[in-house]
């Protein structure tokens, strides 16, 4: 984060995956928060369950399509602050990384040089918000799904109509509009679910 009118006043943060890392607090991993002083520096951290703030945060590998990462923002002086991604490295191919901004109701991308401004008054924000990472299902080769694959709405309940599977079996999954997985399901012939 920065205050736009001032590039100097940026505050990095750090997250990344390690293999060894947990949710929790570690010492070899993780770095805790040290708050800036100077008024023109904003202060972003991310918290981890307990509420520790951390300038370096070590995540365990991605199982789950999606992470939501609680930040913290102390600012000092009220003005226009910046989100953005300065460099990351070793992505997973289809990955997202959104800023979610809970009061606005937004999501914003931040790979590849976007940012989300905001307005904010000088103060604590805990809450309101948190990095998004989508991890994308692996690349499918393309198949014409037109006639054999129906989903609708019947009655408040959702069905799937599958036609012709060509003697294979597939997985129906069903993802909500945050990209959070609701359902997994085996199909393994034509019918209806």
């Amino acid at each position: 984060t920065s205050y736009t009118n001032s590039p100097r006043s940026s505050d990095p943060m750090v997250i990344y995956f390690d293999e060894n890392a947990t949710a929790n607090f570690d010492s070899d991993l993780d770095a805790l928060k040290l708050m800036n002083t100077d008024e023109e520096v904003t202060n972003l951290y991310s918290l981890i369950p307990n509420g520790t703030k951390l300038s370096i945060n070590a995540l365990p590998e991605m199982d789950d399509s999606i992470i939501t990462i609680p930040l913290g923002l102390i600012t000092y002086s009220s003005g226009e602050i910046s989100f953005s991604i300065k460099d990351f490295e070793n992505l997973e191919p289809g990955m997202k990384i959104y800023l979610h901004d809970a009061a606005e109701g937004i999501n914003q991308n931040l790979l590849y040089n976007r940012e989300y401004k905001i307005n904010l008054e000088a103060g604590e924000y805990i809450g309101r918000f948190s990095l998004r990472l989508l991890k994308d299902a692996p690349d499918l080769p393309e198949v014409d799904l037109s006639d054999s694959f129906h989903i609708y709405n019947a009655n408040g309940s959702l069905e799937a109509n599958i036609g012709y599977l060509g003697g294979q079996q597939g997985v129906l999954y069903l993802f909500d509009i945050s990209g959070r997985k609701l359902l997994s399901k085996k199909v393994l012939e034509n019918g209806q679910y």
